[in-house]
């Protein structure tokens, strides 16, 4: 890696994407659109969108970003999210940014693989570690079991707490897996979040 101005400069672009792949699956207790981007060179980044109970939406706005995801450079990933946000009619969108922000996880997972480094820092995930907003972050707690992962099986490598502390991965990538045969059993359940209704008649979810 070569540098200008005391900036790092990124290797000359050799990979192009060749697949995006959603996955909207049940994750143990709530359903969960993982995203799955491929590489010519074998190289893959895993991301997900965190907006519930609207997964197959999410999944549709991934399948339609994946036309023309294909053959471009991965490591460009400001320029992707520049314009899967700018070159729609109208711009932003739950939806949308839902589909964007798991495709823009799973490209700092192809860079960070790429390039052999961490990327905990670029894909704040010291703060998404203490934030549980992925199913991947997420620990489902019971009174018998106070700190049981229940997704050890989608997610063979993953974070995993160390007494009071999330400690962030310092392999290449995100630091998380996924077993892609599993989930490709598994069925979609629908589900909705608790309608609660208004005295004005109203309905918003919990």
């Amino acid at each position: 890696m070569s540098t200008c101005c005391g900036r790092a400069q990124r290797p000359t672009p050799t990979t192009e994407n060749t697949d995006v792949k959603p996955y909207p699956v049940w994750v143990g207790h709530r359903n969960q659109c993982l995203v799955k981007v491929e590489t010519d060179e074998g190289i893959y980044g895993w991301g997900e969108s965190g907006m519930s109970f609207r997964d197959l939406a999410v999944s549709g706005a991934v399948r339609h970003y994946r036309e023309w995801l294909i053959g471009r450079d991965p490591m460009q990933i400001g320029a992707l999210w520049q314009e899967m946000y700018r070159s729609q009619y109208f711009e932003g969108g739950r939806v949308l940014t839902g589909a964007q922000s798991a495709i823009d996880i799973a490209l700092y997972d192809i860079a960070g693989k790429a390039l052999g480094v961490p990327v905990c820092t670029a894909a704040s995930v010291h703060l998404a570690a203490a934030v549980p907003n992925f199913c991947w972050l997420e620990i489902f707690a019971t009174p018998l079991s106070p700190s049981t992962h229940y997704n050890e099986t989608i997610f063979p490598v993953q974070l995993k707490p160390d007494g009071p502390r999330i400690p962030v991965p310092d392999g290449p990538g995100l630091g998380v897996d996924v077993d892609e045969e599993y989930i490709k059993r598994q069925e979609f359940k629908f589900a909705e979040p608790p309608h609660l209704h208004k005295r004005d008649g109203s309905v918003t979810n919990w």
